[in-house]
C-alpha cells in the first residue's frame, strides 16, 4: 500500500507540473505599444499628403501580432497596400495591417511606421485646427484558448491645420452686345458662379464700373459703394454672393461716342 500511495503522489504532482507548464506557455507575455515621444502627438496641415502618422512607435513580442488601427472615416484615409480595411462601422473605419493572421512585432513595426495618412480638407475654418484621434490595438494571435489574446493600445492624437484656399469664379462673360439707345438693362452676369471650398470663408467681390460716362449699373443697392464705379459686397453665403452679382444690370448712356462703333 505505501507503494502505490507514494506513485500516486509523484503522478499528482507530475500531473501538475503538467498543467502549470501548459497554463505558462497558454498565456504568453502581452505585446506591448511604444513611442518617442509619448504620447505620440503628430501635427499636419489639412494639404499635406505624404504624413508617416506613427513614426516614432515600436511593437515588441516574441509571439505573432496583429494590429489595428481606429479612426474617424470622415477625417481621411490611409493609402498604400500594406493594410486591409474593413468597412466602417458607424463612423468609424477599422484597417488591420498585413497579414491578417499575424506577423511578427518587427514586421508590424514596419508597417505601422510607414502607413500614410491623408486628411480630409476644409474640415474647420481657415487656421483652425482639429484633432483625430486614433486608436491602435496590438494582440497576440488567438491561440484557440478559452482566456483573450493579450493585447496593448496606444491612442494617437494627430492635430490637423486648415489652410486657406483662394475663391473660385467660373462661368463668367463678357463683351456682351448692347445699343447705345437701350431703354432696358442688360444682365451683365447671369450664369456667374462663385466657390470656394473653405468652411465659413467670408469672400468679398468687388465690381468695378471702368468708365462710369458710359453708362449706370442697376442691381447693386446691396453692395457697399467705397469710390465712383466700385462697388463691394462680403459674405461668408456663397449663394447670397451669387445671387447678388447675377442680379446686377448695365444702362448705356447713349450718344457717348461715334456712331456705328463699339466699346
Amino acid at each position: 500500500m505505501a507503494i502505490f500511495s507514494n506513485l500516486n503522489r509523484h503522478f499528482h504532482r507530475a500531473l501538475l507540473a503538467t498543467l502549470l507548464f501548459s497554463a505558462t506557455s497558454a498565456f504568453a507575455a502581452a505585446p506591448v505599444i511604444s513611442s518617442t515621444p509619448d504620447p505620440l502627438a503628430p501635427t499636419v496641415d489639412d494639404k499635406t499628403t505624404n504624413k508617416k502618422v506613427f513614426a516614432g512607435m515600436l511593437i515588441t513580442d516574441s509571439d505573432p501580432v496583429i494590429t489595428r488601427i481606429t479612426y474617424p472615416t470622415a477625417k481621411g484615409a490611409f493609402t498604400g497596400s500594406n493594410f486591409v480595411a474593413a468597412a466602417p462601422i458607424g463612423l468609424n473605419t477599422t484597417i488591420t495591417l498585413k497579414n491578417v493572421n499575424g506577423q511578427s512585432a518587427g514586421n508590424a513595426t514596419d508597417d505601422l511606421i510607414n502607413l500614410v495618412f491623408v486628411p480630409t480638407q476644409n474640415q474647420v475654418a481657415p487656421g483652425l485646427s482639429e484633432v483625430v484621434n486614433f486608436t491602435v490595438v496590438v494582440e497576440d494571435v488567438p491561440t484557440g484558448v478559452m482566456a483573450p489574446p493579450a493585447s496593448d493600445s496606444q491612442v494617437v492624437r494627430l492635430t490637423v491645420t486648415s489652410v486657406n484656399d483662394g475663391p473660385g469664379v467660373t462661368g463668367a462673360t463678357g463683351n456682351l452686345p448692347v445699343n447705345d439707345n437701350a431703354t432696358t438693362a442688360v444682365a451683365v452676369q447671369g450664369s456667374l458662379n462663385i466657390t470656394d471650398p473653405d468652411v465659413n470663408d467670408s469672400i468679398t467681390v468687388t465690381v468695378t464700373l471702368t468708365t462710369t460716362a458710359n453708362g449706370t449699373l442697376g442691381g447693386v443697392t446691396s453692395f457697399a459703394n467705397p469710390s465712383t464705379g466700385v462697388y463691394t459686397l462680403s459674405s461668408t453665403n456663397k449663394t447670397t454672393l451669387i445671387n447678388a452679382v447675377q442680379g446686377i444690370t448695365f444702362l448705356p448712356n447713349n450718344n457717348n461716342f461715334q456712331p456705328d462703333t463699339t466699346r
